[in-house]
């Protein structure tokens, strides 16, 4: 046996492929923590070296095998984190990763694990003859694979889990600052009071207005409404950026006026408006005031590179506390 013959193995290869994960990760995680804007350039790389692995599974285990789980990995994985994109849950960032992570490691065979906490005598496309005409059959059949197949979803499931630890982050912050409340239990745990001038300094979304009904349901549904389409702190910083280049106005919040607004508006191909006068006004609004509440943007591309670790080492920790 050749020394090519040695390197080139299956173990190999699943060992290549996640510390190319891993590493790409890192990189993406450094840059989210640093100012939570990571290069298309990324996940452009990633799918480049994913094309590479996919030759090499399809001389491995075969095209139809590499094709279905390749399909199966895209469509279940890519499905689940743009819905979460689309209800503004992940930023754009988090919906590409998870994509990257289909591509590059479609199912949990495709990389190198400790352990596997997956019954191995699960039902798999591969050993299945689907019958076109039974919809159902194959619905049912698709989302078993995703959940148990796919090593994405295990990646989904754990970056979730470590995910929490940001609400108890956050409420241990409003601890410290005397803001957390039992009658605000939702706010306590996934937003924080700034100073409106400090606004450009934060990432997420403002809680803007803030609900005045009594009814505890009404206050919640107000507040996942407001935090996932309330105005973004990186508006004001990208405000202030344009400000100071082209009307040559001072960095300071409270100074801003409905009419450099909408001019900012108007001159912005990231931040447009369907109405102008409209958020102009809640700009006005929300500068007027000396503090705000805002759900500081987590960055979920760390907690993805954490899920993508504990994937390797104990697969599926969901399934692991189940069993």
């Amino acid at each position: 046996m050749g020394l090519v013959d040695v390197l080139i193995t299956n173990d190999s290869i699943e060992i290549l492929r996640l510390a190319i994960l891993i590493s790409i990760f890192t990189v993406a995680a450094y840059m989210d923590l640093r100012s939570r804007i990571i290069s298309d350039k990324i996940w452009i790389v990633t799918g480049m070296i994913a094309g590479l692995f996919f030759i090499y599974d399809v001389f491995n285990i075969g095209f139809r095998e590499s094709v279905i789980y390749l399909i199966v990995s895209f469509i279940f994985i890519g499905g689940i984190s743009y819905i979460f994109y689309a209800l503004r849950i992940f930023y754009g960032a988090d919906h590409k990763g998870f994509i990257a992570i289909a591509l590059l490691a479609p199912t949990r065979e495709s990389v190198y694990t400790v352990q596997s906490n997956i019954d191995e005598n699960i039902i798999s496309l591969n050993n299945i003859q689907l019958d076109p005409e039974n919809i159902s059959e194959i619905i049912i059949l698709f989302i078993a694979n995703g959940v148990t197949e796919t090593f994405g979803f295990a990646v989904f499931v754990n970056a979730s889990i470590a995910g929490c630890l940001y609400f108890v982050w956050n409420i241990l912050v409003n601890i410290k600052r005397n803001d957390a409340s039992i009658k605000h239990p939702i706010r306590s745990s996934c937003a924080q009071r700034t100073k409106t001038n400090d606004i450009d300094s934060m990432y997420g979304n403002i809680i803007y207005p803030e609900s005045e009904s009594s009814n505890p349901v009404i206050r919640f549904i107000e507040f996942v409404k407001s935090g996932l389409n309330g105005m973004s702190a990186m508006f004001f910083r990208d405000y202030i950026d344009w400000a100071e280049s082209e009307i040559n106005r001072p960095d300071n919040i409270s100074e801003i006026s409905k009419e450099d607004v909408k001019e900012f508006l108007d001159s912005s191909d990231q931040w447009e408006s369907t109405d102008p006068d409209k958020d102009a006004e809640m700009v006005e609004n929300i500068t007027a005031q000396d503090e705000v509440w805002i759900t500081p943007g987590a960055p979920f591309i760390v907690f993805m590179l954490v899920g993508i670790v504990l994937s390797a080492v104990f697969g599926n920790v969901l399934f692991l506390l189940i069993h």
